[in-house]
């Protein structure tokens, strides 16, 4: 073999050096491989010379065959008559032109053939569609005497014409192509355009000849029909394997002008014989059954070409309309095809490829060996496909946003399509639109989304639904460099949106909708309910208030029937134990039908939900089972309790509007003992639950609430577990993987790359650009499957406490659930070890409580965000100098408190929150205030104007932070100072007396409601003018300085201003309605339910209002006074109507309050306790005074001793006092009439008795600021009772000597 240099041998090589030298290790063994580095060099030099010799001789052979082969063909033209052609004379001529053709050089030799196998169509189509005979001895292909018989030779000789004919017709497309191109390129040259249309003429006159059944079967007899149907379904498989739809679709976009508008007719001729040649293939599956892989094959292509990329005007506005409006489209065939199991490689098994679109000879001989091998086609139907693309390389179809728009537009109106009898069409239709609808999710549409190029109609694929994705077809993605045109993907970015909202819109309409509920009514497979929970789980993770925008999930919230069928399959959800093996079927049954699934070795399933309530983590496809179905539960059950008045949800007749007939299927218990003092009415009873099947539907026209109070009670307690495992989820102990940075720093190395897997870490040659893309892929994907993970945890988490929430409020507010069903034991926050005191008695806040002593409820202390399934980001070096990171611990706590704070005891949250404040107050005061030193506030109030002076100069320009140390000095009626120092006494008497004044209904800031609460004053604008949101915002500081100071006030304040208080959000809705007006409330159900003309009752969408004798109307939506309220807008009317009562009308009064009240306390710490909790927190629990745990819990100075004889008399006199005298003695020593909330034992500094001299004609006297009782010694019990009482009831204040 010559070499390129021109040596043809190789030169010997001689050393001249002389004897040979001793030569080191290395030396030798580098030499060694030098030399072998040089062999190998030149081995694959040698090997590349002979490629590159054989390719050119290759090219060099076949220019010069196909140069001779056109000038044969010429002479063919020349010589020949061409009018009088035969078959047999085109046949020649036919051969040399599939041989040699080229797109630029043969156009008019192509021309030219066409127009004479135009000219014999008739014979040539016989021809083709005979060829389609199976032959009677056709089972035995192999056999000599097969071969060789003149039947199988005519037969063989029909299938290789019309092998030619799809051949010619492929190029003849390509020609379309090639003139539509030069048209594109030249639009405003007329001359080229005219001439250009004319040239497209004859490639599409072929088609219209050889590939409509009309054509076909004219010259025909009517026995021909289904050898004309094959015939047509190979020639379409042939086309379509060569691009047809996708060659279509760029004709369509180059020859459609431009349209305004959506329209199914066709604006010119040419362009409606495109599409009709586009929906031809279509058209023949919906009227010709045919194997599933053969439409499968078809419609998949269909969906990669025209309805997966980025759509132009022409297949949105016409297409795709036309296509719908086709009556025979196959779209219940489309979504067959488009499931991920419906091509199988068992489909391809034994079908034998014909078409080798590389061969320029015919793919058989007419004699020899191959002829018995051919005939295996007609066991096959002749159906042309090629193995290794059937059973390896699977046509993928991407899952792109464009696609759900298309397929939503394809359905049309034809909604009945998915309700067939079986509910194939159903599941199907589900499953697609479950997969396709992540698209709009919020958080997956970032790097997730398949970009396409507009100009080569090519989308790639897309990622999975998310890591709880089961689905078998994940696809190999494909990608677009990184530095593509920014303008190109601004502007797919845009359509895209657009795409979005026009498919929300479709998901919307009302037909859609009905038949899609009447489907899934109709259809009892368990796959249709998980499919349409995953359609429903993506449309709520698309958008913040999904269950209001999407009539879908609006709709299914008000079926109790599916609430209660989706609960049944939530507590059905299981796996396969581990340990035990599969369960038998009778177990799985028994299973299903216990709304409580327990384990043991004879039930071998683990229920899913109990994995997650346990913070086990689950695989992805368990995540794929339970979690879609658990968060759309909790999201439609959720906003249905929030519709539903008490009368509803207790399915009684405690309020106007509850159904007697909802009672009918319930008994009723006794209530639930030891909740008398939360219950409404102790002799109030309670439903009990009606053991019935899952699958038993409660009736929906008379029963409302999916569930009964004691299945509510076992739901809530799963769900309070499921809660709590989430939160253990959240923040695992340690982090699950390697980093990402550090993963990127290993692949980095330029001669290897490092891959990650199952089995470790594997190294593998690098193969250029193509591995480093597919690797870069890779991470996308892996990044974007977290991206979709995480938010579909964080909304799981979400929508499960949320759910919990409404419960324990409707539990709160009228319980239903035992006694201490809410607390759970897995929470401990207290530490019982290493509690110290200072010497004054005062808690030091170094171990109050483990999690939250050195650590903020609210998660963002120090800037850091600890966010459920978010991870934990790196700390700069600023971060790290203000102290370590949360521990998990910590992390998990503070989440339960901010989450779900009743899972923990009340007494514990207390101990919480003081923790939170001691430590707070360390911080900002320090230890020296207990020496009066350090930062405080020192401030001289006159007593007979208390408010006016503390207003003045506690306003936040004098005084922008309470949370300092306060010392008051107080003035009496005739300007003298008070006696008495302040070490804390006189600032709490000061606070107390401050509130109660501010509070005072006679002030005018606040009114009473009918049970004696407070709430904002309406009507405070027009007494204080536009300066009123200041007075608020103090009340609010002054409130936040009592709970700071730990001093509780008699302060009972309405729930639905509490629970504006502790509500994540300010406004409250109608059930709040009955604290505030409880006869509004009723007379508001009673509207809801009322059965009577509405019409009659004469009312509209206003409001009266009489403020200070001032009458005004206000309306409750624009143009309200003419709107009447009739039975469609009652709904409206009063939730309207609720809304303007507890939120419009003293909103900038709230607003203030709380603004002020967070000034000094944070609203996280108060969002741990519910309405009820908040106010035993303001005011102390209103219990009647311990004497007992006093007596317990009392130091004793000055000689005093508990078996002194004073103290003994002390006691027996406290004893006999009744509730209220005892509350007056607390008040005279501590300055507040009510207990500690956990006891005399948490009053710091404790309650103390001195010793006060033996004189009999002095008073008692006492020091609040050091809970200090000096008690004089008495000779007897009278003596002693009347001087303490006179001290207690007197009310001198300091002024008592």
């Amino acid at each position: 073999m010559f070499s390129f240099e021109g040596d043809f041998r190789r030169k010997p090589q001689q050393d001249l050096s002389g004897a040979t030298r001793k030569e080191k290790r290395e030396a030798l063994l580098q030499r060694a491989q030098s030399e072998r580095f040089k062999r190998e060099e030149s081995r694959r030099q040698h090997n590349s010379a002979i490629l590159i010799q054989a390719f050119y001789r290759g090219h060099r052979t076949r220019c010069f065959l196909q140069k001779r082969l056109r000038e044969e063909f010429d002479c063919k033209i020349r010589e020949g008559n061409l009018s009088q052609w035969t078959v047999d004379d085109i046949l020649t001529p036919l051969r040399c032109l599939l041989s040699f053709y080229s797109e630029s050089l043969d156009a008019q030799r192509l021309a030219c053939i066409s127009q004479q196998l135009i000219r014999l169509s008739k014979v040539i189509i016989k021809l083709c569609v005979n060829g389609n005979q199976i032959p009677a001895n056709a089972a035995a292909p192999n056999s000599m005497d097969t071969s060789k018989s003149p039947l199988a030779i005519s037969l063989n000789e029909n299938v290789l014409w019309a092998w030619r004919i799809r051949r010619l017709l492929n190029l003849c497309l390509c020609s379309a192509l090639s003139i539509a191109s030069v048209t594109s390129v030249n639009m405003e040259d007329d001359g080229m355009a005219s001439s250009a249309a004319a040239g497209m003429a004859l490639p599409l006159r072929m088609f219209e000849v050889f590939t409509f059944k009309e054509s076909l079967e004219s010259g025909l007899e009517e026995k021909s029909a289904p050898l004309v149907v094959r015939h047509l379904f190979q020639t379409y498989q042939f086309l379509i394997k060569k691009g047809y739809f996708e060659h279509l679709r760029w004709l369509i976009e180059q020859r459609t002008p431009p349209l305004l508008g959506v329209s199914p007719r066709p604006p010119t001729p040419l362009a409606a014989c495109l599409v009709d040649l586009l929906a031809r293939p279509l058209l023949l599956l919906s009227s010709h059954r045919e194997p599933d892989y053969v439409q499968n094959y078809v419609l998949r292509l269909f969906a990669r070409h025209i309805l997966s990329p980025l759509p132009s005007d022409a297949i949105r506005l016409f297409v795709l309309p036309y296509l719908s409006s086709l009556p025979s489209f196959p779209y219940v065939a489309l979504l067959e095809a488009l499931q991920p199991h419906s091509w199988s490689a068992d489909d391809a098994t034994g079908l034998i490829d014909i078409d080798d679109e590389d061969s320029d000879e015919d793919p058989c001989q007419i004699n020899g060996k191959g002829m018995g091998t051919r005939l295996n086609i007609y066991k096959h139907h002749c159906y042309s496909f090629v193995r290794e693309e059937i059973s390896q390389k699977r046509v993928t179809v991407p899952h792109t946003t464009w696609l759900l728009h298309s397929l939503l537009t394809l359905e049309g109106r034809q909604y009945g399509l998915n309700r067939d009898a079986m509910g194939v069409a159903t599941l199907n239709y589900l499953r697609i639109l479950a997969r396709l609808t992540m698209w709009i999710s919020k958080g997956c549409r970032r790097r997730g989304r398949a970009r396409e190029g507009a100009s080569s109609g090519q989308s790639h694929s897309s990622s999975p639904l998310c890591s709880g994705s089961t689905e078998e077809d994940e696809e190999e993605e494909e990608s677009e460099d990184d530095d593509e045109d920014n303008s190109r993907t601004s502007k797919g970015a845009r359509e895209e949106r657009q795409a979005i909202e026009e498919c929300i819109v479709m998901l919307n309409d009302p037909g859609r909708v009905n038949s899609l509920l009447a489907a899934v009514d109709h259809s009892k497979d368990p796959g249709v309910l998980h499919a349409l929970c995953r359609l429903c789980h993506n449309l709520l993770l698309s958008r913040h208030l999904a269950v209001h925008q999407f009539r879908l999930l609006y709709m299914l919230a008000f079926k109790p029937s599916f609430l209660r069928r989706l609960w049944s399959a939530i507590l059905s959800a299981s796996q396969v134990s581990p340990l035990f093996g599969p369960a038998s079927a009778s177990e799985g049954l028994k299973s299903t039908s216990s709304s409580v699934i327990t384990f043991s070795p004879s039930n071998s399933r683990l229920n899913l939900l109990r994995l997650i309530s346990g913070g086990v983590e689950t695989s992805p496809e368990e995540t794929g089972r339970i979690v879609p179905l658990l968060a759309v539960f909790c999201a439609l059950f959720t906003l249905l309790i929030v519709t539903l008045h008490d009368g509803e949800f207790y399915g009684d007749d405690s309020l106007p509007g509850g159904s007697s007939s909802q009672t009918s299927i319930r008994q009723e218990q006794p209530a639930l003992a030891g909740n008398s003092q939360m219950a409404l009415s102790s002799q109030q009873q309670q439903p009990k639950l009606v053991q019935t099947s899952p699958a038993t539907s409660m009736s929906s026209s008379s029963q409302i609430m999916p569930f009964s109070l004691p299945e509510l009670a076992s739901l809530s307690l799963s769900l309070k577990d499921a809660c709590l495992g989430l939160v253990e989820l959240a923040f695992p102990e340690s982090r699950p993987g390697v980093h990402d940075d550090y993963r990127t720093a290993l692949r980095g190395q330029p001669q290897s790359v490092w891959t990650y897997g199952s089995d470790g870490i594997s190294q593998l040659s690098t193969q250029g650009s193509v591995n480093n893309q597919k690797r870069r892929l890779h991470r996308q994907r892996t990044k974007w499957r977290k991206r979709r993970s995480r938010l579909v945890w964080s909304h799981l988490f979400k929508a499960c406490v949320s759910l919990l929430r409404q419960l324990h409020t409707r539990d709160a507010r009228r319980p239903f659930c035992p006694e201490g069903h809410w607390i759970s034991k897995q929470v401990a926050i207290l530490q019982t070890e290493g509690v110290s005191k200072g010497p004054s008695g005062s808690l030091h806040g170094s171990a109050v409580i483990t999690p939250m002593a050195s650590s903020d409820i609210t998660l963002r202390r120090r800037g850091r965000p600890y966010r459920p399934f978010q991870g934990l980001r790196a700390l700069t070096q600023e971060e790290m100098e203000e102290g370590p990171p949360l521990s998990t611990r910590e992390i998990r706590t503070a989440t339960i408190l901010r989450e779900v704070p009743f899972v923990v005891a009340f007494q514990e949250r207390v101990l919480a929150f003081q923790g939170l404040v001691l430590r707070d107050k360390m911080e900002r005061q320090g230890e020296a205030t207990y020496f009066l030193q350090g930062p405080s506030i020192h401030i001289t109030i006159r007593r007979a104007y208390l408010y006016e002076d503390a207003y003045e100069k506690l306003s936040p320009e004098n005084e922008p932070d309470l949370r300092l140390k306060m010392r008051v000095q107080l003035v009496n009626a005739v300007g003298m100072s008070e006696a008495g120092v302040d070490g804390g006494g006189v600032f709490r008497e000061f606070l107390s007396e401050l509130i109660k004044t501010t509070f005072d209904p006679n002030r005018g800031f606040f009114r009473l409601t009918r049970d004696n609460t407070l709430f904002p004053s309406p009507g405070a604008p027009l007494i204080f003018g536009q300066d009123f949101p200041r007075h608020y915002y103090f009340a609010g500081r002054i409130l936040g300085k009592a709970l700071y100071e730990n001093l509780l006030v008699e302060l009972p304040l309405a729930d639905f201003f509490l629970s504006k208080l502790v509500g994540r959000h300010s406004d409250v809705d109608v059930h709040h309605l009955a604290s505030l007006d409880p006869l509004m409330h009723r007379n508001l159900i009673y509207l809801k339910s009322y059965d009577g003309d509405i019409a009659d009752l004469n009312l509209d969408f206003t409001v009266i209002n009489e403020e200070l004798g001032e009458t005004r109307v206000d309306e409750l939506k624009p143009g309200g006074a003419n709107i009447p309220v009739t039975a469609a807008n009652r709904i409206e009317y009063i939730h309207l109507m609720a809304d303007y009562k507890l939120n419009r009308q003293i909103r900038l009064q709230c607003n203030a309050f709380k603004q002020g009240l967070a000034n000094v306390i944070p609203l996280e710490w108060l969002q741990m306790f519910d309405t009820r909790e908040l106010q035993v927190l303001i005011s102390g629990a209103p219990i009647p005074v311990d004497v007992e745990d006093l007596k317990r819990n009392t130091a004793y100075a000055g000689g005093y001793s508990p078996e002194h004889p004073t103290i003994r008399a002390f006691w027996t006199v406290v004893e006999h006092f009744d509730d209220l005298q005892r509350r007056l003695l607390l008040k005279f020593v501590t300055s507040c009439s009510r207990p500690p909330l956990l006891g005399f034992k948490e009053l710091d500094p404790p309650f103390c008795v001195q010793h006060a001299g033996v004189a009999s004609d002095r008073l008692p006297t006492a020091s609040t600021c050091m809970n200090l009782l000096k008690l004089p010694e008495f000779p007897d019990e009278e003596t002693l009772q009347s001087r303490l009482l006179y001290a207690i009831q007197a009310g001198a204040g300091f002024e008592l000597s």
